[in-house]
């Protein structure tokens, strides 16, 4: 493909891909899906390092299996710096599943403050791990079912075949690994090598409604 050809496509996707999927003509809709698979397969084709990991996501029967593969293929360093980050998040997570219970007198206590300071300052460096409800990709935010994109086996049951097909695990659809890899380096990292770098969104969520509940209670 010449460089003009692939630059037409290029601008054609991007224009498509700012129209919501509602208001998109089904002629759009083709145009989009076709442009969209032509910039995977080329994706496919020139990229070295995309290859090798679909040839291990190809592999791997378990998420496990799928993370140790990518960790053997990445610099030992590189891992290491991660569970390293990992160990500061995962205090975090204790921190808002016991940590309020503690008493004041506790050596491990952590006031409400002290901890929203520390996981706001988390959140500002490293983001989310994008697991909840919108994401920066359109192929994400328009996958059904929602609840299937971080599928970590396959879902072939009666009732899932029924409204949605077969749903893949995640590392074998091409699609939806690229597109959560490119959602932030604390996603790519959590989908490639299982290892948190930042705090799962919708476990923030879900502890923030949490916090707002127990204030209402005591309020009342």
């Amino acid at each position: 493909m010449d460089t003009q050809k692939f630059e037409q496509e290029e601008k054609r996707l991007q224009e498509l891909s700012l129209i919501p999927k509602s208001k998109r003509t089904p002629e759009e809709d083709k145009e989009y899906s076709k442009l969209h698979v032509r910039k995977s397969r080329r994706r496919l084709n020139t990229d070295v390092g995309w290859k090798r990991l679909l040839e291990r996501a190809e592999i791997a029967e378990t998420q496990n299996q799928f993370w140790q593969l990518n960790r053997d293929a990445e610099s030992p360093t590189q891992i290491q710096t991660w569970l390293a980050e990992q160990e500061i998040i995962l205090d975090m997570l204790c921190w808002m599943k016991d940590g309020l219970e503690l008493s004041p007198a506790d050596d491990c206590y952590v006031s409400l403050q002290g901890g929203l300071d520390l996981l706001e300052d988390s959140i500002q460096l490293h983001g989310f791990i994008k697991d909840a409800f919108s994401y920066t990709s359109r192929v994400l935010n328009e996958f059904q079912p929602t609840w299937g994109i971080w599928a970590d086996r396959t879902f072939s049951d009666s009732h899932t075949k029924q409204y949605w097909g077969i749903v893949k695990p995640y590392w074998k659809d091409s699609d939806r690994l690229s597109a959560l890899i490119e959602e932030n380096e604390a996603t790519k990292i959590w989908a490639l090598y299982g290892i948190r770098t930042a705090v799962p969104e919708y476990h923030y969520y879900k502890w923030t409604q949490n916090l707002k509940g127990q204030s209402l209670v005591k309020a009342s």
